[in-house]
């Protein structure tokens, strides 16, 4: 299966406009559709078409590549996702800004450090929750021991000329229609040349429609700016890693307190991927650093899909429906340290769920107290016992990994 499919799930199944012309044509979306499909341009091909390779200097060099990354390097995207009930099911929700990605340090042993920012359309920050702050990304920017990631892409092709950011661009464009199993329609438009999108591996514009079983939505990213740092520009100043979007950061879930046993969850990136990976450990975590080294990836994900997943949760709700049943201090023994938290009974309409079945979230997912934690681990659960009582899966640690340089 494509790298994209996998997009990353929250801990326990917790669980974008194109661009306007690809030429002279526009699209037109029809009534009713909460999100534009994609223009269907004459297909020249069909099945996976392996990605144009970069531009090279003489000396074989990438153009414009993570070898040649630098402080100020700045994409913007604009972003877009909604969604409608399903069959009288679920909410409607929609969110629209901008998203902007600029490299804040390089060489920092040996990472390009990142700055995700959402905004609304004015730059005023988001009431969404997942994207009401500004994210840390460290990236790898070689990969010596690691083959290459980029796969090809599936779906139908197509190559086309259009103007996008202020720049001309030869692009293909990649179609996946999964709309006859009832799945969502996928569109991505990726340039030959990426030049300065080598940070999102040369994307233009995304865009995902869900279909089937009543499902009406999707989501969506347009370039609409990308620029170059000055050259010579300094190894510049790594933000803290207050609020890691993943990478670099790693932490801890017990579901058995009277062991010392635990899963660690560890994320990194390298050369504009996300690794996400999963180990059983044992004891505490002194050796964070090793113990993240030493655990085998389980997922690879593109960051530009990434993207669009974490734009597609932002619609779904952190906290459960209803009131709390309790507000009270959730600890955390390893961290010796207390965070307000909410309790909801979820015994009524959880899959089966027994009498007494609980689940706890922080009151505040940004609670200065979880600096450092990954972003998936702020919207699952501190505590989920919604299958057994006994045997809640628990929220007991974390930490960065990242260097020295991220406290």
């Amino acid at each position: 299966m494509h790298s994209r499919k996998k997009v990353f799930s929250l801990v326990g199944s917790l669980a974008l406009a194109l661009l306007a012309s690809c030429a002279t044509t526009s699209q037109q979306p029809p009534a009713g559709d909460p999100v534009p499909p994609p223009e269907q341009p004459p297909a020249s091909g069909t099945g996976s078409v392996q990605q144009p390779e970069q531009p090279s200097e003489p000396n074989g060099t990438p153009i414009h590549s993570w070898d040649d990354v630098r402080v100020g390097d700045r994409l913007v995207y604009a972003f877009s996702a909604n969604r409608a009930p399903s069959r009288g099911v679920g909410e409607t929700g929609a969110v629209a800004g901008r998203l902007t990605l600029e490299v804040m340090a390089v060489d920092q042993g040996p990472y390009a450090v990142l700055k995700l920012t959402f905004t609304d359309e004015a730059g005023k920050p988001l009431a969404s929750p997942r994207l009401s702050k500004e994210l840390i990304l460290p990236i790898k920017t070689f990969a010596p021991l690691r083959k290459p990631r980029m796969l090809p892409h599936e779906g139908t092709s197509s190559v086309e000329q259009l103007s996008a950011a202020g720049q001309n661009w030869e692009a293909v464009r990649y179609i996946q229609d999964n709309r006859p199993a009832d799945g969502p329609l996928e569109e991505r438009l990726y340039a030959v040349k990426p030049g300065p999108l080598y940070i999102t591996h040369g994307l233009l514009s995304a865009s995902t429609t869900l279909s089937g079983f009543g499902a009406r939505g999707g989501q969506q990213l347009t370039l609409v700016e990308a620029r170059r740092g000055p050259e010579g520009g300094g190894k510049g100043t790594p933000p803290l890693m207050r609020h890691p979007l993943g990478p670099g950061a790693w932490y801890d879930i017990r579901t058995d307190l009277r062991s010392d046993t635990r899963e660690r969850i560890c994320f990194s990136a390298e050369l504009g991927f996300i690794l996400r990976g999963q180990s059983t450990v044992k004891g505490t975590p002194h050796m964070a650093r090793m113990a993240c080294e030493g655990i085998a990836e389980t997922e690879v994900v593109p960051l530009e899909e990434a993207l669009l997943t974490l734009i597609a949760e932002s619609l779904s709700p952190h906290l459960p429906k209803g009131e709390p049943t309790s507000r009270a201090p959730h600890v955390f023994a390893d961290k010796r340290m207390k965070i307000p938290a909410l309790t909801f009974d979820v015994t009524q309409g959880h899959g089966g769920a027994g009498k007494g079945s609980y689940v706890v979230y922080a009151e505040n997912p940004w609670d200065e107290a979880l600096v450092g934690l990954p972003l998936e681990a702020r919207f699952r659960p501190l505590a989920d016992a919604s299958g057994d009582p006994e045997a809640a899966a628990v929220l007991v640690d974390w930490g960065v990994i990242a260097g020295s340089e991220y406290p």
